[in-house]
Formats: structure tokens, C-alpha cells, sequence
């Protein structure tokens, strides 16, 4: 079976001391305000805890470098919806997530 590659992308944020729902609340949801709003955003996961990961899936028309580029000024948008206390600043990772074709 031939595999598909779906441009992905990992942000990371942490909000040191704060419980599960204290990061969903005032992290997650801010986040994932900003990144649903990127063009060609296909899925967005997250386990919640206390370090925050969202994977965001691109559609496989989208370059992963564009893709980058939008994360990031979503990020930057974000900053101002986020606790001081969540600095540094979330970070970014671009992969490529590989699926076979169903």
C-alpha cells in the first residue's frame, strides 16, 4: 500500500504549575483558536497536561514551509491571548506525518 505524507506541525507550550484543565482553558483554547483559523488545517490534536503539545495536519496540497509560516503568525497572534506566565513562547517543529493511502 503506497503511503501519503501530510505536511504536520508540532507546537509546544507550558504553563509551569498549572493543572490539565488550567492549561486547556487558558493555553489549548487560545491556541487552537488562532491555528484553526490557517488555511488548509486538516485536523489539530492535543493530549492535555501540564506541557502542551498541538499537532496541526495540513491537507496535502499545502507546502510544509507555507504551513510553517502560518503557525508562526498565528503564534504570534496568540501571544497576546496568553498568560504572561507561558513564556517563553510556544515553539514549533515541522515534520512530515506518513499514512498509508487508504
Amino acid at each position: 500500500m503506497p503511503t501519503v505524507e501530510f505536511p504536520t506541525i508540532r507546537v509546544s507550550a507550558s504553563r509551569p504549575g498549572a493543572d490539565p484543565s488550567i492549561m486547556a482553558a487558558t493555553v489549548a483554547a487560545p491556541l487552537e483558536r488562532r491555528l484553526g483559523e490557517i488555511p488548509g488545517v486538516t485536523e489539530i490534536t492535543r493530549p492535555v497536561r501540564r506541557q502542551h503539545h498541538i499537532t496541526i495536519q495540513f491537507d496535502l496540497n499545502r507546502g510544509i514551509d507555507g504551513a510553517a509560516r502560518d503557525v508562526q503568525a498565528a503564534l504570534n497572534a496568540a501571544l497576546t491571548d496568553l498568560p504572561a506566565i507561558c513564556r517563553p513562547c510556544p515553539t514549533m517543529r515541522k515534520s512530515i506525518h506518513r499514512r498509508p493511502r487508504s
